[in-house]
C-alpha cells in the first residue's frame, strides 16, 4: 500500500473516533437529560397518585360520616320518641314516681330541657353538637 492510502486511512480513522467520542458525550449528556426529565415527571406522579389516595379516602371517611349521622338522627329520633312515651305514661300514672322528676325533654333546637320537677340539671353529654 502506498503511504498517501495510509494517510488516508489514518485521517479517516481519526475522524470516525472523534465522531465516535462525540456520540458518546452526547449520550452522555442525553442520559443526564433524561434522568432529570424522569425525576421531573415522577415528582408530580407521586404527588398525584398521594392526592387521588387522599381524596379516595375522604370519600370513604365522607360515606362512613354520613351513615353514622343518619344514625345519630335516628338514635335522636328514638330517644325523643321514648321520653314522650315515658312523659306521657307517668302522666297517666297515679303514683307519684320518682323517675317523674328526673327526665328531660329535647327541644327542636336539640337542646336537653329540664321537666319542671327535675331534681337535677340535664346530662352535657346527652346531644354533642
Amino acid at each position: 500500500m502506498d503511504t498517501a492510502k495510509l494517510e488516508a486511512l489514518e485521517r479517516h480513522i481519526a475522524q470516525l473516533i472523534q465522531a465516535f467520542t462525540r456520540v458518546k458525550e452526547d449520550n452522555a449528556r442525553l442520559t443526564q437529560h433524561l434522568v432529570q426529565f424522569q425525576q421531573t415527571v415522577d415528582e408530580p406522579q407521586h404527588t398525584l397518585e398521594h392526592w387521588q389516595s387522599a381524596q379516595a379516602e375522604l370519600t370513604r371517611l365522607r360515606t362512613v360520616t354520613q351513615a353514622l349521622q343518619r344514625e345519630r338522627e335516628l338514635i335522636r329520633e328514638k330517644l325523643e320518641e321514648m321520653l314522650v312515651a315515658i312523659e306521657r305514661l307517668e302522666g297517666l300514672s297515679h303514683a307519684p314516681s320518682d323517675s317523674k322528676f328526673n327526665v328531660w325533654r329535647i327541644t327542636s333546637t336539640r337542646k336537653c330541657v329540664p321537666s319542671p320537677l327535675a331534681r337535677r340539671p340535664c346530662p352535657s353529654t346527652v346531644w354533642p353538637s
